[in-house]
């Protein structure tokens, strides 16, 4: 599989460069084309990115020990959390000297740190000692594939009800982008509160990715898969408790307080179904089939990154109840659906 992250490696960083010479070239004298070639670059990246992406999970999966995923995955967001702090900092000091880099030298400038940092990154990957295939699939046509993913989802109850309950969960993140402008809009709160609340989103990141990963490790994805889906429900809950009695004509001082612990919970939720999730996959999947679970999964995954847009629609014509109603079903059909899951042992033990 590394022949094929690198091709895709390749591919992304040419995708990249093209979208940075294409702003260059065209954002001032014909922005209308840059916006164009914006899109169909970051497409092409993207693309490149989603192919490379199974390609690097199925060979985290044969190099990295099921019981040692956790700390490698925990590891990986504590570690990116705090560059990512570094790097926020940078951004906003190019931003702000607009006098020395101004529009559109100070985007191609983070473009460019962004195309050296990555590019490391691929290249330090791909360093990796990837053990023997113990299997080799043969070459199908894309027909076939589909077909093949159709099958997987028939056949396997344990991964179709996983998929499921991946996508509910998911399905939250319809209301991900109205948390904030509903206390800034609704519960009066100033514009600078979010800085707070992304604050205590990052502090309950770092602080639960050490426990998300040691459950992992010691009692085994599939309980961490459990409290997951158990937490889950938690901040549509919050968020639509508090709007409805919004609506209904209550406004105290404490509602405000209960988003500071809503953005925690968000924050403490932000590794933990990357990790439980991704780590129960990588068990239940078969050697020979991993890539086909893989896809499948991330591809079914791949249709809520247009849920927010459909958010947007729901909260200029209804309101923001229903937004954070609809996600507050999703995880409680979510946490129901992982009610049907079991023991990475015992779905071994039924498919051997």
């Amino acid at each position: 599989k590394m022949i094929v992250y690198k091709y895709s490696l390749v591919g992304r960083c040419f995708s990249w460069t093209c979208m940075m010479l294409s702003i260059w070239a065209f954002a001032s004298s014909t922005p209308q084309l840059a916006v164009v070639a914006f899109l169909l670059f970051f497409g092409s990246f993207a693309f490149m990115g989603g192919i490379g992406g199974i390609a690097f999970l199925d060979i985290i999966a044969r190099t990295i020990p099921p019981r040692r995923r956790g700390a490698f995955w925990g590891a990986r967001t504590i570690f990116g959390g705090i560059l990512s702090v570094a790097a926020g900092w940078g951004v906003r000091k190019i931003l702000a000297a607009e006098h020395v880099f101004p529009f559109p030298y100070n985007y191609l400038l983070l473009m460019a740190l962004s195309l050296v940092s990555f590019t490391i990154a691929f290249a330090l990957f791909t360093a990796v000692n990837e053990p023997p295939d113990t299997f080799v699939r043969p070459r199908i046509r894309f027909t076939d594939e589909i077909r093949a993913m159709m099958e997987l989802l028939a056949t396997k109850r344990i991964f179709r009800t996983l998929v499921l309950s991946r996508v509910a969960m998911d399905t939250a993140s319809i209301a991900g982008p109205f948390y904030a402008t509903f206390a800034i809009r609704e519960l009066s709160s100033p514009d600078a509160i979010m800085g707070t609340f992304i604050m205590l989103q990052m502090v309950g990141n770092l602080i639960t990715t050490p426990v998300w990963s040691y459950v992992s490790d010691v009692r085994g994805s599939f309980n961490a898969l459990r409290l997951c889906l158990l937490i889950a429900p938690a901040v549509p809950a919050i968020a639509f408790s508090v709007s409805l009695i919004k609506v209904l004509g209550g406004l105290s001082a404490w509602m405000i307080s209960t988003w500071f612990v809503l953005y925690a919970i968000l924050g403490a939720m932000m590794s933990g179904p990357m990790i439980a999730f991704t780590n129960y996959l990588m068990e239940i999947a078969e050697d020979e089939h991993r890539s086909l679970y893989m896809a499948t999964f991330n591809t079914l995954d791949g249709f809520v990154m247009f849920f927010p847009m459909l958010g947007g629609i729901i909260v200029h014509t209804v309101g923001y109840p229903m937004v954070f109603g609809i996600a507050l079903l999703g995880t409680l059909l979510a946490t129901w659906c992982g009610r049907q899951l079991r023991p990475v042992a015992e779905v071994i033990a039924s498919t051997s």
